[in-house]
């Protein structure tokens, strides 16, 4: 049976990879060693403490400075600054240590937008919303997200006015980001809301339109929202269908009426206990499965749900039930290796950040060196090149679909996912065009984080324990012992390879060795899965 029970063990260096490959973007083998050691419990304590940003906001190497909130018109500077902002978030997501980018890129799907709908301080304004509610309360942040200026462009509400109601943010915001359809059962009735309910729901939110950032500052979170305007406002009453109870809320005829609408009719819709599981299952399928069964359904979903409903939609309470459950990880059966550890599949971010973190690669600083940071190495290496040929854009639309992991490998994402390694240990691919400015430094990191290197097979299974959701059967510990990294040698081959490296600094015998390694068991059907 399915557990939502706590796991109460250390971790040990196997669950404690587990819990990082899912639960962060900063994926340090010092944070692993650590991990190891602590519970489900004590390991969350330090994933739930949440950082400032290390830079504020991200830098144009044309000019060294942050424009964000320098007061400069973004109209006049927006060229091809977004890519920046996208880079200064995957900068930080590779370097923090709590769960609060991976909560970010999970809300950014349960509330999608397109990164390119609107000017670049409007996105980091949208992105500062996935920060500040990373770990809050997913009612409030739906309240905020639908008056948010990138939200009212991407999804036309801005566009909404009485007598020319436009639904699109209506009907996305019931069927993707808060209750979900449920099976259809008549002509326009989804079971968990009608079409009535996405007409009616789009006269609430009739007057809300796209604004000047500077304008209109919430002092909840400090991040500009849209503006409102009560002549474009439809002020009559609004009479939901039974899914709702046929409830009526009342029509705003002011501007500060107009949002008290706007949370009765959200507060409408989180009532519904169906909305909680509708939340929990997205929470399931980001972090342990996207397996779906009755049993799940029954003895995890459930539970998740009222956790979240009886806590009125907080986050954390939930996310600690889960991510501490025998479930999360496989330890509620006899098979602690068939059902959830290495069952996921790596998307881009998790790919690239969680490599670049483990390895530590040497990025250029962008405070010193904005252009080699931002327009070389995230920009052009990384999100326009490496990103790019796989088809995937930071902060496009995110694939809705259940199984949407199994996605990120197809035909046109296979070729640059087995390239990465070649990438970072070379800082170039010819064959993708694909130039980083900086390299792995490879035999450094081995010498400075394998216990003993002298020793070749202590090599090999360290790299596999920490790299690998499972350490393999012998015969493929094998393989990349001796038919890749020793490629016919003897084990003290090696011994004698790496002690005339540490006497003359010579290093390119083990270099050429560790190369092939790295490369193997970064492109192992192993490794693309967490």
């Amino acid at each position: 049976m399915a557990s939502i029970a706590p796991f109460t063990q250390k971790l040990g260096l196997r669950l404690a990879a587990h819990l990082l490959r899912r639960a962060s973007y900063a994926y340090s083998k010092a944070t692993l060693d650590s991990f190891a050691e602590l519970t489900p419990s004590q390991a969350l304590d330090v994933l739930f403490i949440t950082k400032e940003p290390t830079i504020a906001e991200p830098i144009d190497p044309k000019t060294g400075q942050g424009w964000i909130n320098s007061g400069t018109d973004p109209l006049t500077i927006e060229n091809g600054l977004r890519q920046f902002v996208k880079g200064w978030w995957l900068n930080e997501a590779r370097q923090d240590g709590s769960i609060a980018h991976k909560m970010m890129f999970f809300l950014h799907g349960c509330f999608t937008t397109e990164g390119n709908a609107a000017q670049s301080p409007y996105f980091f304004d949208y992105l500062g919303l996935l920060r500040f509610y990373a770990l809050g309360n997913y009612k409030s942040l739906a309240y905020r997200m639908t008056v948010d200026n990138m939200m009212l462009r991407y999804l036309d509400n801005t566009f909404n006015e009485k007598g020319k109601p436009n639904e699109n943010y209506a009907r996305e915001f019931l069927e993707l980001f808060t209750i979900g359809k449920g099976p259809q059962i008549g002509e326009g009735n989804y079971t968990n809301y009608t079409e009535t309910d996405v007409k009616e729901g789009a006269r609430a939110l009739t007057g809300f339109k796209f604004g000047n950032r500077t304008d209109n500052i919430d002092p909840v979170t400090g991040i500009a929202m849209g503006k409102t305007n009560i002549y474009k406002h439809d002020t009559e009453d609004k009479t939901f269908s039974s899914a709702f109870g046929n409830q009526t809320i009342k029509g705003g005829k002011t501007q500060a009426e107009m949002h008290t609408e706007l949370q009765e009719y959200i507060s409408m819709v989180f009532n519904q206990k169906e909305t909680a599981r509708f939340i929990a299952r997205r929470l399931y399928r980001y972090f342990v499965s996207t397996n779906i069964t009755t049993e799940i359904e029954t003895d995890i979903i459930e539970a998740l749900a009222t956790t979240i409903y009886d806590n009125n939609y907080e986050l954390k309470p939930a996310l600690r039930q889960l991510l501490e459950s025998q479930n999360f990880y496989d330890a509620d059966d006899s098979d602690n290796k068939d059902e959830i550890i290495g069952s996921l599949l790596k998307s881009p971010i998790e790919l690239l950040l969680q490599a670049i973190s483990f390895f530590e690669l040497q990025i250029a600083d962008p405070k010193t060196n904005p252009d080699d940071h931002y327009s070389k190495f995230w920009s052009k290496g990384i999100i326009s090149a490496f990103y790019a040929i796989q088809g995937f854009d930071p902060f496009s639309p995110p694939y809705q679909h259940p199984d949407y992991t199994r996605l990120w490998f197809n035909a046109s994402s296979i070729i640059p996912r087995y390239k990465m390694p070649e990438a970072l240990l070379y800082g170039k691919v010819a064959s993708l065009k694909l130039t980083l400015g900086t390299q792995l430094d490879i035999v450094n990191w081995i010498k400075n984080n394998i216990s003993n290197p002298y020793d070749a097979e202590t090599v090999v299974y360290e790299l596999i324990s920490y790299l690998h959701p499972e350490q393999p059967d012998t015969d493929r510990y094998n393989h990349f012992l001796y038919t890749v990294f020793l490629d016919g040698l003897s084990v003290e081959d090696w011994n004698y390879e790496w002690d005339a490296y540490i006497k003359t600094s010579e290093d390119g015998e083990v270099k050429a060795a560790l190369n092939n390694l790295i490369n193997a068991l970064m492109i192992a059907p192993e490794y693309q899965v967490f």
